[in-house]
């Protein structure tokens, strides 16, 4: 009897030399008790949970089938716990104001794909009563994950903020997905978190190009510089034609005002149309984005080739306006050649 409460005792050791128990009381008095019974007991005692979640920002490209499988992975890794019940619940949030609530995900299956309303975003939530090894009572998990379309949200926002920059626009839409997860064991919530991250590194995503970023953050720049460098084309063009017009000092005063007029002008036009033309290369990289989108109806497919159109719009736009830009300076060379005697 002694043997086996011995080696009861040496079992009990044992499971907390992995660093999971905690020693209450001093010296011979002290009692070890496991950190998952702490933390039951303290969600007992003050009623709260703790929270754990993370924020993602790429641009993500999904089909129903990628959320069934995310749903597949949270299912598999229920398997290793002791799980007394659970449920999941699916909210499709939609661009005109609407939303679909489903009690289950085998009926969040059969939704309607047929809606023409692009999908603003999807919320999934998973809720469970887990029995850890080390405690007796089922403690509650929430899990709730949130999906969003940024073609949607642009569409939303357009409607609603009328005229507003692009720039607002990317940044009230960047965020594409945002996992929250409540619990009472952290490392219950650790692996649910690594789970789902694992599921995000394998989705179909568009491809980012930061240099693009670069670019779009500072695009209010770009007609600055094309009248600045068109500028300086157009004076350094003048000095060089300046002696042309001096000749041996046989110039008189009225030829050189002549030539100092249309050299301004020919400045100023140079500089405004340079300018303008530059603008259209500001607004296509203002207008460009990374589609990032949920497919789940017949509206997203059709919101998909309207953004897909107009990311094609802004890069023949672009394109544009930087041959523009430098037929400016071409022009201007022209110009000067065929009014020089």
């Amino acid at each position: 009897m002694n043997d086996k409460i011995a080696n009861d005792n040496d079992s009990n050791a044992n499971d907390g030399t992995s660093g999971d128990v905690a020693i209450i009381g001093e010296s011979s008095k002290s009692t070890q008790v496991s950190l998952q019974t702490l933390q039951g007991i303290y969600n007992e005692l003050t009623g709260k949970s703790e929270e754990v979640g993370k924020s993602y920002s790429k641009p993500i490209r999904l089909k129903f089938s990628d959320i069934e499988q995310l749903n597949h992975k949270i299912t598999q890794a229920c398997e290793q716990y002791n799980v007394v019940s659970g449920n999941c619940t699916a909210t499709v949030y939609y661009v005109d104001d609407t939303r679909d609530q489903f009690s289950s995900f085998d009926r969040f299956r059969l939704h309607n794909t047929g809606t023409t309303s692009p999908v603003e975003s999807v919320l999934l939530k998973y809720n469970f009563l887990v029995i850890l090894p080390k405690t007796k009572k089922p403690q509650s998990y929430t899990v709730s994950i949130r999906l969003a379309s940024r073609v949607a949200v642009a569409k939303r926002m357009e409607s609603e903020f009328f005229g507003a920059p692009p720039s607002i626009f990317r940044l009230m839409g960047n965020r594409t997905a945002v996992i929250e997860i409540q619990y009472v064991d952290y490392m219950v919530a650790r692996n649910f978190l690594n789970l789902i991250d694992e599921w995000f590194k394998g989705i179909p995503t568009a491809p980012e190009f930061k240099q693009l970023h670069w670019l779009q953050a500072r695009s209010h720049l770009i007609p600055r510089l094309a009248r600045f460098a068109t500028a300086i084309f157009v004076a350094l063009l003048i000095v060089t034609l300046l002696p042309t017009f001096i000749a041996q000092g046989t110039t008189d005063l009225l030829s050189f005002g002549r030539f100092l007029g249309y050299a301004l002008l020919g400045t100023y036009t140079a500089y405004t149309l340079a300018g303008w033309s530059a603008t259209f290369i500001e607004s296509s990289l203002d207008h460009y984005s990374e589609l990032s989108y949920l497919q789940l109806t017949k509206g997203d497919a059709i919101e998909i080739s309207k953004a897909e159109r107009s990311n094609t719009f802004a890069i023949a736009k672009g394109i544009g306006g930087f041959i523009l830009t430098i037929s400016v300076s071409v022009g201007t060379k022209v110009v000067a050649n065929i009014l020089t005697p």
